[in-house]
């Protein structure tokens, strides 16, 4: 199961969980121990002559530097022989993916009002700090609970928007607002413009931000806690480590021209490993599917991505636009099938983008440059529709995103009736099958059940409605429990099998895939906080209590989510100790201060202790937060 998912997935499973159970009432009762069911019946487990993992060999590249033999050295490396190239590379919005507050280039401050959710954001400077500050209102205009966090980094060159990242306790937090250059305004980032949204609980780990830096690492094997080493999408991105390369020339060795291996050139490869390169952030279907034991940070260019994750689009494409859709989109194009040679930098120079006022007439000569023939339309017609004489106004018209207030090219070439308009739109649910964007044949067919399995448990998290979810989770479950019956094992699929267990309330089958998960040398960090969520949500609810707590003690080590530390609350107060499950509570509201649960959870644990002010003051927000119905 997909980090992506898991974010989705499991703060509203815990809220489910607990809120159902009735957590105000179970939090200080005393419950005997039940004993989790013997299996019912033999499972794989039992079998160790049956573990299978069958990962595909990658295949090598005549590059060198695509081995581990090759470090990564940075692109001021590269600045003193590509001085031309760096100095054009400056003007793209790679060398801006990702930056450090810089006060006098921040968009001016503001303060926001979102209807659908009832808060206010203020985005203000304080010293050197830009500060944004989310707050609830009462009806009087009181302020009842707030958070205020200085900004880390900012997201984008400012060409679309600018979104903005918290640096909380070791872990990386979006915030909610985003400066949106179309607008010249505030408005809520992408995913929050609803009622119910994460405020600043949405942890940005390894899998969010990896396509917006040129290098980083998860710490400790944490994807949710991260290091970044080198901010901008820099040369190494595209043409792989480059200390080979540099040695080569510093020492000086002849020329070697095109017969150059140390560093890889893109014009040089395979039709589809170029486009692995671009593809690694610039394809994005309904689901993405890492290989066991493969991440972003163990691909480079020269590869082939297909031997690392599977992206996977529905049976039935429509014409809706994604914000890192564009290869998905070519590849559905009468040019790119046609072709046999169009890739991304047919049209795209990496390097620099065209002068702005020569932008058109550098694309009409990328078109021109496989049809000779030109427009059908005579030259006054075209004016007429377009004083540019722009190929792309008609055939890559602008089109709605799945990100509000974003609309970009959409790359499906082509001849398109009318503009943007309600049919461009992403549709929310979808009961489609989804199947693989390029050619998996390389995959054994455990490995391509296994892939196809993980991306339905990854779609099923993208889907509002509970039909939608219901039938993408069937589908993940029949799959993946097939490949394990057939003894492929790997933790991040017997923690996948954990949660559906969990979800169809089988206890017995839960526990026991989930401590398999983590007795995996390999154990990813979502596959072990997807497994230590289900031990202690299962152990607490059968009250094995010191299990519970060892588990949720460790999960909350692992990522940054208010409903976990509740968890740990019960599981402390039901163990007896009311200042441990306070001190829970205190850092779930820390997280997560619009909670009136949380509220009064708190307020009754400190009437407990007799500390009766700060029991009524929580109390007092909980009375003003359901007046608002929050």
């Amino acid at each position: 199961m997909s980090a992506n998912t898991i974010r989705v997935l499991i703060p509203v499973l815990t809220v489910v969980a607990i809120l159902a159970g009735g957590l105000l009432s179970v939090i200080s009762r005393t419950e005997p121990v039940v004993e989790l069911p013997e299996p019912r019946v033999e499972t794989p487990a039992a079998r160790p002559d049956m573990e299978v993992r069958e990962l595909p060999a990658i295949r090598a590249s005549r590059f060198l530097n695509t081995t581990d033999s090759a470090q990564y050295v940075g692109t001021d490396a590269c600045r003193d022989c590509h001085a031309e190239e760096y100095k054009s590379y400056l003007q793209t919005d790679h060398s801006k993916a990702l930056g450090d507050i810089d006060l006098d280039q921040e968009p001016h401050e503001a303060s926001y009002d979102h209807a659908a959710s009832g808060r206010s954001y203020n985005i203000y400077r304080q010293g050197d700090e830009l500060r944004h500050r989310e707050l609830q209102r009462a009806q009087d205009g009181t302020e009842v609970a707030f958070a205020d966090y200085a900004m880390r980094y900012v997201i984008g060159s400012g060409h679309h928007s600018r979104s903005y990242i918290v640096e909380d306790d070791g872990f990386l937090v979006e915030s909610p607002v985003t400066w949106y250059s179309s607008l010249k305004q505030w408005a809520m980032s992408p995913g929050y413009d609803r009622r119910f949204h994460m405020g600043f609980e949405r942890v940005v780990d390894v899998g969010c931000l990896f396509c917006h830096v040129g290098r980083l690492d998860d710490l400790d094997d944490n994807r949710y806690r991260v290091a970044i080493h080198q901010q901008t999408i820099g040369c190494e991105s595209c043409h792989g480590p480059g200390s080979l390369h540099v040695t080569l020339h510093r020492n000086g060795e002849p020329d070697v021209g095109d017969a150059d291996l140390t560093i890889v050139n893109p014009n040089k490869l395979s039709r589809e490993a170029n486009e692995s390169v671009c593809a690694l952030c610039h394809l994005r279907g309904a689901a993405s599917v890492w290989m066991h034991g493969r991440d972003p940070m163990s691909f480079r260019p020269g590869l082939l991505l297909a031997d690392f994750r599977v992206d996977y689009q529905l049976d039935d494409p429509d014409q809706s636009m994604k914000v890192v859709g564009h290869i998905e989109q070519m590849k559905l194009s009468k040019c790119y099938q046609e072709s046999g040679s169009m890739t991304c930098t047919t049209c795209h120079d990496p390097h620099g983008r065209p002068p702005q006022e020569s932008k058109w007439d550098y694309f009409r000569q990328r078109c021109l440059g496989c049809h000779e023939e030109g427009c059908g339309l005579e030259l006054q017609e075209r004016l007429q529709q377009n004083a540019e004489n722009n190929c792309i106004a008609c055939h890559m018209r602008q089109s709605a995103t799945d990100i509000a207030h974003f609309a970009f090219t959409h790359h499906r070439i082509g001849f398109h009736e009318g503009g943007d308009s309600a049919a461009d739109a992403p549709s929310e649910d979808s009961f489609g099958q989804l199947v693989p964007i390029v050619d998996i044949a390389h995959l054994s067919a455990n490995q391509r059940d296994r892939s196809l399995g993980m991306a339905y448990m990854e779609y099923s998290g993208t889907q509002s409605s509970d039909a939608a979810q219901q039938t993408h989770r069937e589908r993940a479950s029949e799959l993946l429990t097939g490949v394990y019956q057939r003894g492929l094992r790997d933790a991040q699929l017997e923690a996948s099998l954990a949660l559906l267990a969990f979800l169809r309330n089988d206890p017995n089958q839960a526990v026991e895939l989930a401590a398999q998960a983590l007795k995996r040398p390999a154990c990813s960090s979502p596959a072990h906080a997807t497994a230590l969520f289900v031990l202690g949500d299962t152990y607490l609810k059968s009250n094995n209590l010191p299990a519970a707590t060892a588990s949720l003690e460790r999960l909350v080590e692992y990522r940054r989510y208010s409903q976990d530390w509740v968890l740990l609350a019960v599981a402390r107060e039901r163990s007896g100790d009311r200042q441990g499950a306070i001190v829970a509570l205190e850092e779930a509201l820390r997280i997560a201060p619009f909670r009136a649960d949380v509220h009064q959870l708190l307020s009754d644990g400190y009437r407990s202790v007799g500390k009766t002010e700060d029991a009524d003051r929580h109390r007092r927000t909980v009375d003003s937060l359901q007046k608002l119905g929050r």
